[in-house]
C-alpha cells in the first residue's frame, strides 16, 4: 500500500467511507517472505550467561554483553546527569474525557492482560510500550522504554508500539514469575505525516517479570538479529500458546511453543535454541485456497483440544479479491481447512470480510466468530455489517459456523477493521458475549462505549442480560432486572469509544470486565453491568500528541492535540484537561489573546476554546463539502501577532485559509490565501457566499501546470503544517511540496519550492517519501529553512532532514546517522530514521533539534553539511517525537529556562532546559499553573485575558484539606423529611459527603461532588434493591437521593479494618469520608494491601470543601485530614520513604494577619529538619508530627516526575473558634533534594506568603474554620 492510500486509510475510516480495499491492498503490501534459518553471525559468538538459566529464573535486566551480541541494541538513554535533562509534564491521566460522564482517559490501549483475581494487569499501548499495574488499575508503571532497540531496515518501526499481549500470570500473585510475551507492532501498519497513522514494530520482545526489573535497564530478553528482521515493519494482532505447553520452558515434552497472527500472516515461535523464540512462518496456510502468501491474520486460538483456529483477514470487490474467514487445523497446523459457513466455504464466495476475531467459551467445546460481512445489495449499504458465527463443536471432524441472530447494527459504524473485541463467559450454563465496537450516541447526546454484553439464547440468537444489559428502568423485585441499558445490550456508559479488547477477571457470574481502548483501561466489577464500569487511567501515560503549542508567557501551560483525546491543557503538574472533544490535531495559542487556542479536530474542522464568536473555515452548512476529504485528518496551524492585541492565524486544507480577528467581540471572518505566481498578486478572499457555499473551489489550491486544478483537488495535496517567517511571510507544507507565500501592499504573491518526485529531497517513486515538517531559519534573508522527511529505505541518498540555502536543499546525513548493523554485508545501507520535527534554538550558540522515530537528535546551526548528529535524549525514552517547540521568557528576566517540548508518541509531553542544568528537584506548587521555574511565581491565570484577578498566594493545589474517617456518628441529613439531592443540585458538599460512602458499594462512583447520569442510575439502581419508594414528582422516579437512602448509605455502610471489604458489622467504622482513593480489595494472600497514596488527579477531583469564599476554603471544627502532594522534577525516583513533608498551622481571627505572619526563619528551619537536624519551631506556629514522633511525614512510595503522591497528615481543628482562620505551611523534600535551594530574592523581613513564591518547597492553604451543623 502507498503511503498516499496509507494517509487515506485513516482519514476514510473517520469519515464513514472506509472500506475493505485499502486493506487488501495493506494486507498484499506487508506479505513477508519466508527467512531461512540463519548462521551466527560470526564464528565465536559468545554464549551468553543467560543461555544457561532454566525456566522459571528470576527477573534480571539483560547483561550488557549481551547487548552488544543481540538485538543492535544502542547506549541507554536513561538520565546519567542534569544536563540538559528531559522530564515527563503528563499526560499521566486526563480530565474530563469523551464519554458519558466525562471520565479520567488516556490514550490508545490495543490489548490487556489481567490476572485472574484481577488485581494485577499488563497494558499494551499502541504507541507507548507496556504497562503494569499491581493495584487493580488504579496507578500503572511503565516496563522499560529508556534501553533503545535498533532496526535493521529502519523506517517507521517503533518497538514501542505494541499490537498484543500474552502473559502467563503466576498463581502466587509475584509479578517477578509473571512470563510476558510482547508483539510490538500495531496493525495494519501505516505511516503518516502527523501521527494517525500505526507503526511497525520491532518483533517479539519476551522476559520473566519484566515488571520487576529497575525501569532504566532493559526488561526483554535478547534476541538474535535473525528475529527482528523477520518481524520488522509488522503488527501483531494475537498469539496463543499450544496447551500443556510451559511459559518460557526449554524443557522436552514443555517446550514453549506460540502462533502468532500478524499483519505479514501466521506465525510460530519456540524456545528450543535457547532462552529466547526462534520464529518461522506458517507456510502451510498459504494452502488454503484463494490465500497469498504472507496474507494476515486476524486471529489465532488455540483450543485446549489441540485444535487450532486462525481468522484469515480478506477483502472482496471492487479492490483484489481476497479470501477471508476463519480456518482449522487438527493436525498442528501441517494443514488446514476452511470452516463451513463461516468462510469462502460453500461456495459461491466469501462470507465473511476483513478483520475477523475469535473467542471459545471457557471449560466447552464451542467458539464464537465476530467479523464484518460483504455488504448487503441495497443502496446505500452500511460500511460494515456486523455478523457473529457460532462453533458448537470445535472438536468435530468437520466442524461448521452458524450465523448467530439480534447483532447490534451499530456495534461498528465503518471501522471493524479498528475497533473490534469478542470475549466469552459461560454462567449458569448459558454462554455470554461481550462484544467490543466503535460508539453509540444516547438520546442526551453523549457518546459512549462499544462495548455490548447478551446472553446466547436459542436460535442461536443475542439476548440482552437481565440485570446486566437490559434497556428497563432497576425496579423490585430481587434480584432486580431492570438495567437501565441506553440501548438493549449496551454497557458502555462511562466508556471511551473506540473498543480494542475486552478481559475477564474473577469467577463466572461475577466478573470483573476490563475494557481497552482509544481512551485507555475502564473496569466495571459488577459483571460488565451498564453504568458500573469505571476509568482505570491514573497514571497510564500512554497518550499520543500531535501537534503542541506553548503559552506566550507562561513556562507552564501548554496545549496539544492527542490522538482521539481531542485538544487538551495543561491543568497541573502531570494532570492535563481536555477542553475539546473528539480527534485533536493542529493547535495555536492566539498569540496576543493568549486565552483563546484554536485547534483542529481533523479534516477542515476547527474550533477555538473558549467557543464563543467563531466559526470555522471551508463550508458553514451541512453537507460537509469535499474539502473536508481532501484535508488531511491531522496538521498544523500557525499564528503570527501583527499587533500589540492582534495576530493572524492559518489553518490548511487543500489551500490556505486565513483569520485576522479572532478573539475579538464579533465573530472571526476567513479568508483563502490566493496561488498567484506572478506579480503584483491577489488578495486574499472568502470563496464562499453568504450562505456557506463553497462557489470557488479551485480557489487558493496550488497548481503546477495549466489545469490540474479540478473539484478542489491539486497536486500538492492536503497541507501538512505550516510556519511564519514574519507576518507577510508564510511557508506551507504540503503532502506534495512547498509553498512560500509573501504579502505585499495587501496582494499574495506564491513560489513553489518543492514539488515530490523531481527534487532530491524526496523519492522519484511518487508518494515514497513522506513529508513531515519544515521550519524557517533567520539566515539567508528568511529564505532558508529546515525541511524533514521520513526518507526513502531504497534510496539512501534521500535524507530525512534537508536544510534549504542558497536556492537549493542540502542533505543534512540524518538519514544515515543509526549505525549499520552488527552482521550486515559489506556496503550495506544503515537504518532509515524517519524525522517528523524539526527546532531551532537560536540562542547562541544556535542549535538544530530534530525529532525522528526513535527520540531526538541535535548538531550546531548553522554549521557544515557534514557536521555529525548527536543524540539529544538524556532521560527521554525511545518513542517517536512528533513535535518539538521551544519556550523561550519573553520577559527575559534573569534565570529564567528556556523549554523545549517534545511531544512524543505514546508517551505525552516532555520538556528539558536547554538554558541550564537542573539538579533533582523536589517541590509544591503557589497554584496549579506553578511550574516553580520562575521566581517569584508568577500569579496571573494563562487561561485569563489580560486584567483578570491574579491567583491566591494561599490556595496552594497541593495542600488540601478534608474531614477525618471516623469510627463514630455519620453526618446527619440536612434537608427535612421532604428534602432531595438530584440532577442540578448545588448541594455539592452533601453529595460529596454521601458518595464517600456509596462507592463503596459501588466502586465505579467517582466521588467528586458531580451528578452524572451514570450516577442517577446507580442511585436508582440502589433504590430499587433496599426497596425505598419512588417519588411522583421532583424528580420523579427513583434518581434522587432522600433522607432513608442517605441514612441507608451514609449512616449504614462500614468497612471491615481487616479486610478492607464492605461489612454489615456494627461494630466497624463507617465508609463516609474515608479517602476517595482507597479501594476495597485484598491480595491472593488475604492479606490487606497497602493503601495507595493519593495522586495529583485524586486532591483536584475527590477532596471537595463545604464550600469556598474568595478562594478560602470553609471547613467544619473537627478531626481532619490534610493532604499534601509532592513534586519531583526527575524520572530517577526517590525511593519509598524518601521524601517527606512537615506541616506547620497557625491560627487567629485575622486572614491577612497570618498571611503576613513573619518568615524569615522557615526556611533555614526547613532545611535543618530535613537534613535531619534540631531546629526550633518558628514562634507563632504548631508543628505537627509524624506518628513515630518526627517532624517528617514520610511517602511510602516512590516518588518521580511522572506521578506527584500525597502524604496525608491528621490534625484536630476542634478547638478552633468558630469562624476563626487556620494557616497551614507544607514543606517538602527528599534524600534527593534536601530543600537545597536557597529562597530567591527575599526582602530583609519576609512575610510566609513571599517565602512561599521564592522558595519552591513552601506552600500554603487558607481555611476557615465553622462547627459542623448538628442533627
Amino acid at each position: 500500500m502507498s503511503p498516499a492510500l496509507r494517509r487515506e486509510m485513516f482519514n476514510a475510516s473517520r469519515a464513514g467511507t472506509f472500506d475493505e480495499v485499502d486493506v487488501a491492498e495493506a494486507v498484499a503490501a506487508h506479505r513477508v517472505e519466508e527467512l531461512p534459518d540463519l548462521a551466527p553471525k560470526k564464528a565465536g559468538r559468545k554464549t551468553t550467561k543467560k543461555a544457561t538459566k532454566k525456566a522459571g529464573r528470576k527477573a534480571r535486566a539483560v547483561d550488557p554483553d549481551e547487548l552488544d551480541e543481540l538485538d543492535g541494541v544502542e547506549a541507554k538513554v536513561w538520565a546519567t546527569n542534569d544536563n540538559q535533562r528531559w522530564v515527563p509534564i503528563g499526560p499521566s491521566v486526563v480530565r474530563r474525557g469523551q464519554a458519558s460522564g466525562r471520565p479520567r482517559v488516556i490514550g490508545r490501549i490495543r490489548d490487556l492482560a489481567v490476572s485472574s483475581d484481577g488485581l494485577r494487569a499488563y497494558a499494551a499501548s499502541g504507541m507507548g510500550g507496556v504497562w503494569y499495574t499491581g493495584d487493580a488499575g488504579h496507578s500503572w508503571a511503565p516496563i522499560g522504554g529508556w534501553t533503545p532497540l535498533s532496526p535493521f531496515a529502519g523506517g517507521n518501526f517503533n518497538p514501542r508500539s505494541v499490537g498484543c499481549l500474552l502473559v502467563d500470570f503466576d498463581p502466587g500473585g509475584n509479578p517477578a514469575n509473571d512470563f510476558v510475551v510482547v508483539g510490538t507492532g500495531e496493525p495494519p501498519p501505516f505511516p503518516t505525516s502527523a501521527g494517525q497513522g500505526f507503526f511497525g514494530g520491532l518483533g517479539v520482545l519476551a522476559n520473566r517479570g519484566p515488571a520487576t526489573v529497575p525501569i532504566d535497564q532493559n526488561p526483554w530478553e535478547a534476541r538474535p538479529d535473525a528475529e527482528v528482521r523477520r518481524f520488522e515493519g509488522i503488527g501483531f494482532y494475537r498469539m496463543a500458546r499450544r496447551p500443556g505447553r510451559v511459559a518460557g520452558s526449554l524443557a522436552a515434552g514443555t517446550v514453549d511453543d506460540l502462533l502468532a497472527a500478524t499483519s505479514g500472516g501466521l506465525f510460530r515461535g519456540t524456545r528450543v535454541a535457547g532462552p529466547t523464540y526462534t520464529w518461522t512462518r506458517v507456510t502451510s496456510v498459504d494452502a488454503l485456497a484463494g490465500v497469498v502468501a504472507g496474507q494476515a491474520v486476524s486471529d489465532v486460538l488455540w483450543h485446549s483440544s489441540g485444535r487450532i483456529l486462525i481468522a484469515v483477514h480478506g477483502s472482496v470487490p471492487p479492490g483484489p479479491v481476497l479470501p477471508g474467514g476463519v480456518a482449522f487445523s487438527a493436525d498442528n497446523g501441517a494443514t488446514w481447512t476452511w470452516l463451513n459457513g463461516c468462510s469462502p466455504l460453500p461456495a459461491p464466495g466469501s462470507q465473511v470480510q476483513g478483520r475477523s476475531s475469535l473467542a471459545d467459551v471457557p471449560g466447552t467445546n464451542t467458539v464464537y466468530v465476530l467479523t464484518p460481512l460483504p455488504p448487503p445489495a441495497v443502496a446505500n449499504p452500511p460500511t460494515d455489517t456486523p455478523a457473529v458465527f457460532q462453533i458448537p463443536n470445535v472438536t468435530a471432524g468437520t466442524p461448521a459456523a452458524t450465523a448467530v441472530g439480534n447483532v447490534p447494527a451499530a456495534l461498528w459504524g465503518g471501522q471493524a477493521w479498528y475497533d473490534q473485541a469478542i470475549v466469552a463467559d459461560r454462567v449458569a450454563g448459558v454462554d455470554r458475549l461481550y462484544l467490543g465496537g466503535n460508539f453509540f450516541q444516547d438520546a442526551a447526546g453523549d457518546f459512549l462505549g462499544g462495548v455490548w454484553c447478551f446472553d446466547v439464547a436459542a436460535g442461536p440468537a443475542l439476548a440482552a442480560v437481565n440485570g446486566i444489559s437490559t434497556t428497563a428502568a432497576p425496579a423490585p423485585p430481587l434480584p432486580i432486572a431492570g438495567a437501565g441499558a441506553d440501548a438493549a445490550g449496551l454497557v458502555g456508559n462511562n466508556i471511551h469509544p473506540d473498543i480494542h479488547t475486552i478481559r475477564l477477571a474473577g469467577a463466572a457470574g461475577a466478573r470483573h470486565v476490563w475494557v481497552g481502548c482509544d481512551g485507555g483501561v475502564f473496569v466495571s466489577r459488577q459483571n460488565g453491568r451498564a453504568h458500573t464500569f469505571a476509568s482505570r487511567c491514573n497514571g497510564l501515560a500512554a497518550v499520543q500528541p500531535t501537534f503542541l503549542s506553548q503559552h506566550p508567557t507562561s513556562s507552564h501551560f501548554v496545549a496539544c492535540g492527542f490522538q482521539d483525546a481531542g485538544m487538551q491543557v495543561r491543568s497541573g503538574d502531570t494532570v492535563w484537561e481536555k477542553v475539546a472533544l473528539g480527534d485533536g490535531g493542529g493547535t495555536v495559542f492566539h498569540p496576543t489573546r493568549p486565552q483563546h487556542i484554536v485547534s483542529q479536530a481533523f479534516g477542515h474542522g476547527w474550533r477555538k476554546v473558549p467557543d464563543a464568536n467563531f466559526t470555522m473555515p471551508t463550508r458553514t452548512n451541512a453537507p460537509l463539502d469535499t474539502e473536508n476529504g481532501i484535508a488531511l485528518f491531522y496538521s498544523g496551524a500557525a499564528a503570527v501577532a501583527t499587533g500589540a492585541t492582534t495576530a493572524r492565524i492559518a489553518v490548511g486544507t487543500s489551500r490556505v485559509w486565513l483569520t485576522a480577528d479572532v478573539g475579538g467581540a464579533a465573530t472571526n471572518t476567513w479568508r483563502v490565501i490566493p496561488f498567484a505566481t506572478v506579480a503584483p498578486g491577489l488578495a486574499a478572499a472568502d470563496p464562499r457566499d453568504n450562505a456557506g457555499n463553497d462557489l470557488q473551489p479551485n480557489f487558493g489550491v496550488p497548481s503546477l501546470v495549466a489545469g490540474d486544478v479540478a473539484g478542489g483537488i491539486g497536486p500538492l495535496g492536503g497541507v501538512v503544517t505550516m510556519r511564519w517567517v514574519t507576518n507577510q511571510h508564510l511557508l506551507v507544507l504540503y503532502a506534495n511540496g512547498v509553498v512560500r507565500y509573501v504579502e505585499n501592499a495587501g496582494r499574495w504573491t506564491a513560489t513553489v519550492v518543492l514539488q515530490t518526485g523531481t527534487q532530491p529531497a524526496t523519492s522519484a517513486a511518487a508518494g515514497t517519501t513522506i513529508l513531515t515538517d519544515i521550519l524557517p531559519v533567520p539566515e539567508g534573508g528568511g529564505m532558508d529553512f529546515y525541511l524533514t522527511t521520513t526518507g526513502d529505505a531504497g534510496n539512501p541518498a534521500v535524507d530525512t532532514c534537508y536544510l534549504f540555502t542558497g536556492g537549493a536543499f542540502v542533505p543534512t546525513g540524518l538519514r544515515n546517522v543509526l549505525p549499520v548493523p552488527p552482521g550486515s554485508p559489506v556496503g550495506a545501507a544503515r537504518p532509515i530514521e524517519p524525522a517528523y520535527s524539526v527546532a531551532v534554538d537560536t540562542t547562541a550558540p544556535g542549535t538544530v533539534y530534530v525529532g525522528t522515530v526513535t527520540g531526538v537528535w541535535t548538531r550546531a546551526h548553522p554549521t557544515p553539511p557534514a557536521t555529525p548528529w548527536n543524540r539529544f535524549d538524556n532521560g527521554l525514552p525511545q518513542a517517536a517525537v512528533q513535535d518539538l517547540s521551544i519556550w523561550t521568557d519573553p520577559a527575559g528576566a534573569a534565570g529564567s529556562p528556556r523549554l523545549m517540548r517534545a511531544a512524543v508518541q505514546a508517551r505525552g509531553v516532555w520538556e528539558v532546559n536547554l538554558a541550564a542544568a537542573e539538579p533533582s528537584r523536589t517541590y509544591v506548587r503557589v497554584h496549579a499553573r506553578d511550574d516553580r521555574r520562575i521566581f517569584p511565581t508568577p500569579m496571573a491565570n494563562p487561561r485569563r485575558g489580560a486584567g483578570a484577578a491574579e491567583e491566591n498566594t494561599f490556595e496552594s493545589p497541593d495542600v488540601v484539606v478534608r474531614p477525618r474517617a471516623s469510627a463514630g456518628i455519620a453526618p446527619t441529613w440536612r434537608f427535612g423529611a421532604a428534602g432531595r439531592i438530584a440532577q442540578g443540585t448545588t448541594q455539592l458538599y452533601q453529595l460529596w459527603t454521601f458518595q464517600t460512602a456509596f462507592r463503596w458499594i459501588h466502586p465505579s462512583v467517582v466521588a467528586d461532588g458531580q451528578w452524572t447520569d451514570t450516577f442517577g442510575d446507580l442511585v436508582e439502581l440502589e433504590r430499587a434493591t433496599r426497596g425505598l419508594p419512588a417519588a411522583p414528582t421532583n424528580p420523579p422516579g427513583q434518581r434522587f437521593i432522600d433522607q432513608a437512602l442517605w441514612t441507608a448509605v451514609v449512616g449504614g455502610t462500614r468497612v471491615d479494618p481487616a479486610t478492607g471489604l464492605v461489612s454489615g458489622n456494627a461494630a466497624h467504622p463507617l465508609a463516609v469520608y474515608r479517602p476517595a482513593w482507597h479501594t476495597p480489595a485484598r491480595t491472593l494472600t488475604g492479606v490487606l494491601r497497602p493503601i495507595v497514596p493519593a495522586t495529583e488527579v485524586d486532591l483536584v477531583e475527590t477532596v471537595q470543601p463545604r464550600s469556598v469564599v474568595g478562594g478560602i476554603w470553609q471547613v467544619h471544627s473537627e478531626p481532619s485530614t490534610v493532604d499534601i502532594l509532592l513534586h519531583h522534577r526527575d524520572m530517577r525516583a526517590v525511593a519509598e520513604n524518601g521524601a517527606f513533608a512537615i506541616l506547620l498551622h497557625r491560627s487567629g481571627a485575622s486572614s491577612d494577619t497570618l498571611l503576613n505572619s513573619p518568615g524569615g526563619d522557615l526556611a533555614a528551619f526547613g532545611q535543618d529538619l530535613a537534613a535531619g537536624n534540631p531546629h526550633a519551631t518558628p514562634a507563632g506556629w504548631t508543628l505537627v508530627n509524624a506518628p513515630d514522633g518526627t517532624p517528617l511525614h514520610r511517602l511510602p512510595t516512590t516518588l518521580d516526575a511522572r506521578m506527584p503522591r500525597a502524604v496525608s497528615v491528621d490534625v484536630d481543628l476542634t478547638g478552633v473558634p468558630r469562624n476563626h482562620f487556620v494557616l497551614f505551611l507544607a514543606i517538602v523534600a527528599s534524600t534527593g533534594d534536601r530543600c537545597a535551594e536557597a529562597p530567591h530574592a527575599l526582602p530583609a523581613s519576609p512575610t510566609v506568603r513571599q517565602v512561599s513564591r521564592r522558595w519552591p518547597y513552601a506552600a500554603l492553604r487558607l481555611v476557615q474554620v465553622t462547627p459542623r451543623p448538628g442533627p
